[in-house]
């Protein structure tokens, strides 16, 4: 399983690593247009207010634009298409706030729709957990898919924590629950030379093995930022 995140990409291709697993889940608006793999989701994971505009209500596409005014009319009917070819749409009640308690973890606001699914497959056993895309630093959110408009952005700020959420996706990576070596990718463009940023987490040898045998290139290490701050 690999988990995707939304943290942009303009020069590395992720498609073949994201492809090469079984079972890709994403979340809110990225597609299989996005630099994430080719496939649609198997699991595709929506927030309480996508989840109900898109699956439950199933809108047609002016009242969604209506709710969406960031979206033009093709980029609506183009999601619209896409989710129809997830295998499973699911929203997991108040983005497991409370169940993050049970895998150690305490949020003083909502964890957003990625960290929800990182706690859902914890909990469920799944093995291994792989992410990419995720932020380890506060200056990646910036590129994210979904903090492309100043709106959103404050948003983000206003009802979650990202720095607690950077903290969370370390921790958990430190006691090996999940793998997020992934999200130490450079985006070098270097198809023939993978770099990755080792100043917050280690990557794992199994990570490092996995992108020499889906890109078939040498992997560096580089340490690129002092801290997570």
């Amino acid at each position: 399983m690999i988990v995707c995140g939304s943290r942009k990409y303009e020069k590395t291709n992720l498609n073949p690593l994201i492809d090469y697993h079984d079972v890709i889940v994403r979340h809110n608006w990225l597609d299989n247009n996005s630099n994430y793999g080719t496939r649609p989701s198997d699991i595709q994971v929506l927030n309480c207010h996508m989840f109900n505009n898109w699956n439950v209500l199933d809108f047609d596409a002016d009242s969604l634009l209506k709710k969406y005014p960031h979206k033009n009319i093709e980029e609506i009917n183009v999601f619209k298409k896409y989710l129809k070819k997830c295998k499973n749409i699911v929203y997991y009640e108040d983005n497991n706030w409370k169940r993050a308690l049970q895998v150690g973890l305490a949020f003083p606001k909502q964890p957003r729709v990625g960290l929800a699914s990182i706690i859902e497959y914890i909990l469920s056993g799944q093995k291994p957990i792989w992410l990419v895309g995720y932020s380890l630093n506060n200056n990646h959110f910036k590129t994210h898919a979904t903090n492309k408009n100043p709106w959103h952005e404050r948003l983000n700020n206003k009802y979650h924590s990202l720095d607690n959420e950077i903290k969370a996706i370390i921790a958990l990576h430190n006691n090996n629950l999940i793998d997020a070596s992934f999200c130490t990718i450079i985006d070098t463009g270097v198809q023939s030379n993978i770099t990755l940023d080792t100043s917050v987490i280690q990557p794992t040898d199994k990570s490092i093995d996995l992108l020499r045998k889906v890109y078939g290139c040498k992997i560096e290490k580089f340490q690129i930022f002092k801290d997570h701050n």
